[in-house]
Parts: C-alpha cells; structure tokens; sequence
C-alpha cells in the first residue's frame, strides 16, 4: 500500500541520517539523531501559554518527525481546544499528504503565523542550521512586534556559552554563534539552563529499542522568545516566568533511573514466575 511504501522510505532516510545502523547494522543505538521532549513538556507549554491569550489555539512543532512528534492536532476540551501541528525534514516523500505534517519550517512564509501562536523548536544540533534557525525566528518575531502581535517561540539547545573557551571544540566554538543569537536577542524574556543529569529526553530510535528515556549528559539552555505584545504588569509577567521555569524543570525532570527501576522489577516479577511454574510443573510430573 502507499502507507506503507511512505514508511519504508521514511525510515530508511531517517535511519541514513543517522548513519545506517538500525537498518544496515541491526543496530538499536540512534546514531546521529537526537532525543525528543517529553510529553509532558508539550502538554505545560500548551497549558501556560495558552490560558493567558484567547488570540489564537495554534501550537507548533518547528523540528519533528511523523517518528517522534506528539502532534494530535487538538488537545484540550471546548473552547480551550489547541490545534498542534508540527514541521517535518522530508515532505516530498509524503510526510505532508499521509503523515499530515506541516512541512519544512524554513518553507513556512514570514509573517502567516497567527497573532498568539506559540512554536517549540528543538533542531538537529547542527550549528549552520541552527544559526539559519536562530535568524529565522528573530525575523517571525520582528515581523509580528512591528504589527503589534504576539508570537511566542520556545527553543531547546545544548548550552554552551559555559564551555571554557580554552577548551573549547571546532563544533562547540560553530555553535556558540546560534547560542549567542538566542542569548542576545531583544525578544528573549527568559533563559533557563537546566543541568546535565538532572533532566533528560525521549531515545532517539524508541521505535526501535526496548528503553525509552534516557539522561543528559550535558547542560541544556531552554530560551523563551516572545514579541512584546501583552499588557501584562512587570509584576505578572515575572510571576509567569517563574511559574514557567518551575513548570519546564519539572516536565524535563529525566525519567531514565524510574524506567529502568520498573525494568528491573518486571524482571524479577518474570523471574519469580517462572520458578514457581517451572516448581509446579516438576510437582506435576
């Protein structure tokens, strides 16, 4: 079927993307790929951004895949419903038309994202796309400040204006330009860093392992970018940035060590089991 001939192609890009192993090499690691948000991350950015606004139910994914996204296209009840769309890599090959993905996020027109409308962007980490993404954005919020919009973008990646410059790498010294983008940005309203190991993401390949979380081994700068277009009191607008770091922290709390623990002890439930049966059986003959 056309479903299924999409997935295959699907999967075989994103698996090359990420070096080949999963598909060439029977290898479950995610090479390349990155991990996912939580869910629960989606679920409190949709809860506090949109019960401040009544402008618009828009929530968007800037950089997903039909593999990762949590996309439902609504969520929510009545009136507070939240249309989630996401952007994909690949819409020629049918992630638009089957997959309903909203297409590559560069693609998407300055100025057609609605006054309100909040955007998640977690991009590949590499730093030429990222810089292309840090300008992409300052140009949505510039265009919707001039027109008196509110636009909201909230944007995961790795921190690195910590790392020594004495130290410092090729790759991290290419991605401090994006990083510096973000930081220095007259739309930045808030810069949360969340520290290695005490947060964590989805596994890269989860549809193709039997572990779904891991931790991170590195720190994380999570930027909140928004035109001013709000007649909130400095009071309340601070009491809401408050309110949204305590929220990311804990959507972002790693989930690592709590499903290995449940691993641990359906084994030991497994193990259990079979003594008994096997103590059974050999009763029985």
């Amino acid at each position: 079927s056309l479903f299924h001939l999409v997935l295959f192609v699907l999967i075989l890009r994103y698996s090359t993307m990420a070096g080949g192993q999963q598909c060439c090499l029977k290898d479950s690691r995610g090479g390349g790929m990155q991990g996912a948000i939580h869910r629960e991350v989606f679920e409190f950015l949709k809860q506090h951004f949109f019960q401040q606004t009544a402008r618009s139910n828009i929530f968007l994914e800037c950089f997903a895949s039909p593999l990762n996204t949590v996309a439902k296209h609504t969520s929510g009840e009545g009136d507070r419903q939240v249309q989630h769309y996401y952007c994909s890599t690949f819409p020629d090959i049918g992630e638009v038309d089957v997959f309903h993905s909203s297409g590559d996020f560069f693609q998407i027109p300055v100025g057609s994202l609605p006054d309100g409308c909040c955007c998640e962007a977690n991009p590949p980490f590499a730093p030429v796309f990222m810089t292309a993404m840090a300008n992409r954005i300052e140009e949505h919020l510039l265009f919707s400040s001039n027109r008196k919009q509110l636009l909201t973008f909230v944007v995961v990646v790795p921190t690195t204006h910590t790392v020594s410059t004495t130290n410092i790498n090729a790759v991290q010294k290419a991605a401090q330009e994006s990083f510096l983008l973000l930081l220095k940005s007259k739309f930045l309203k808030k810069h949360i860093i969340l520290k290695s190991k005490e947060h964590g993401y989805l596994e890269a390949s989860q549809h193709m392992r039997s572990t779904q979380y891991k931790e991170s081994q590195y720190d994380t700068s999570v930027f909140l970018l928004q035109s001013s277009a709000n007649s909130l009191s400095v009071n309340d607008e601070n009491s809401l940035l408050l309110i949204l770091e305590s929220g990311i922290r804990k959507a972002f709390a790693s989930k690592h060590n709590e499903e290995l623990m449940e691993r641990r002890k359906d084994k030991e439930q497994e193990s259990t089991f079979r003594a008994e049966t096997s103590y059974y059986v050999e009763r029985i003959h």
